[in-house]
């Protein structure tokens, strides 16, 4: 089963590129810990979002653990005023394209 976590953060003033690094960073370390990827966007209300993807919850939580003290997690976390929401969501159907 498929699965995936949902993140909406208000960035610090000013550290919007600071956070984009971090985030970036990251998600690409997580991928060496089994993520499927992730997607970073603007919400409406200047807020971040992400939406990563994961085989399941055990890697995932497994992967948080093994990051909790890497740099990149800790600057996002510097770069963060508040984290706003995070939720997981179970895949029921995928129809993301690749192109």
């Amino acid at each position: 089963m498929r699965f995936a976590t949902f993140f909406r953060w208000k960035v610090a003033a000013g550290q919007a590129p600071h956070f984009y690094a971090a985030w970036a960073e990251l998600t690409e370390l997580l991928k060496a810990h089994g993520s499927l990827g992730s997607a970073l966007f603007d919400g409406p209300d200047g807020t971040l979002c992400a939406f990563a993807r994961w085989p399941d919850r055990t890697t995932r939580d497994t992967a948080f653990v093994a990051m909790s003290g890497h740099a990149a997690s800790a600057a996002l976390v510097a770069s963060t005023e508040e984290t706003l929401e995070r939720f997981d969501l179970d895949l029921i159907d995928d129809r993301w394209s690749t192109r």
